[in-house]
């Protein structure tokens, strides 16, 4: 109910409740152009935005196919999310919603923005994949991030980057986390690049375990801990990564974390070969006549 909704901020809290009380009907009966009516109403006899108020009314735009609406809306919806996903009351299972609604209604627009940005048309692919940021579409977010880091179509900006890659970790973005983690590491925070690869590998994403590894491996940012590195690479590597392949592969080859083993040393090598990657090829042909 919106009584439970800091009432004691709201100018008048009995209309509120009723306009509130006649949207919640309407809606229940699939008239969702008059529920709208009444969360307008419910919303000015509340003197304030209020999230439960905002959620129906996604609901309502979504159930209309009212896109334009529903993206304004949804935005102002996850701005507030992200400011307070931490009070207490912050409703996860409507964040959710929202958050999937988001997904939806921006897919099209990052569609578009990725076929453009295959086709190295950065300057369209940049307008349409800031459509679908603008509706809460995390890819989007994050594929702009990559743009501005990476310098495709514009100028390299890591300030933009971090911010892009800071909203799609908001949302939960993994490949983001990641991302933010090697721009700490390149200008030498490996405090804060501890933390963002760490949050990466907590869901198992291979290139933060990898890079954790290397962390640990030459104590940077932590103790040098070579078991650790060693397991952290095995991790990687167990999930394809021909470079964690390597890295197992030398930490066999000198001793590091593990009792050395030439044989052990050699197939992982072989591995992480077999999938491309040049410096294996290049220790094999000098280690493994």
């Amino acid at each position: 109910m919106l009584l439970t909704l800091n009432m004691a901020a709201q100018q008048n809290p009995q209309l509120a409740e009723a306009a509130w009380v006649e949207a919640e009907k309407a809606y229940d009966a699939g008239r969702y152009e008059e529920a709208l009516r009444h969360l307008d109403r419910t919303q000015e006899y509340a003197g304030q935005w209020l999230p439960t108020i905002s959620h129906l009314r996604i609901v309502c735009y979504y159930k209309l196919k009212q896109n334009d609406n529903l993206a304004a809306e949804v935005r102002r919806y996850m701005d507030y999310a992200d400011s307070n996903s931490n009070s207490v009351g912050y409703d996860r299972d409507k964040y959710r919603e929202v958050y999937d609604i988001s997904q939806t209604i921006g897919q099209p627009d990052y569609n578009e923005g990725e076929r453009l940005y295959n086709a190295k048309d950065y300057a369209g692919a940049i307008e349409w994949l800031n459509k679908a940021a603008g509706k809460g579409y995390v890819a989007a977010m994050y594929r702009l991030g990559y743009i501005y880091e990476f310098g495709q179509g514009v100028a390299e900006n890591n300030i933009q980057a971090a911010e892009w890659y800071r909203k799609a970790i908001d949302r939960g973005n993994h490949a983001a986390m990641y991302r933010l983690g090697v721009l700490y590491y390149e200008v030498n925070n490996y405090e804060q690049a501890f933390v963002y690869l760490n949050k990466a590998a907590e869901y198992n994403y291979m290139q933060a375990l990898n890079s954790l590894g290397v962390m640990y491996s030459n104590g940077r940012g932590v103790t040098r801990d070579d078991a650790k590195a060693l397991e952290l690479y095995r991790k990687a590597a167990d999930r394809g990564l021909p470079v964690a392949m390597y890295n197992v592969g030398y930490m066999y080859a000198n001793g590091r974390g593990v009792t050395q083993d030439r044989n052990e040393a050699i197939k992982w090598m072989r591995m992480s070969a077999d999938k491309g990657y040049n410096n294996a090829k290049e220790w094999l042909s000098k280690n493994a006549r």
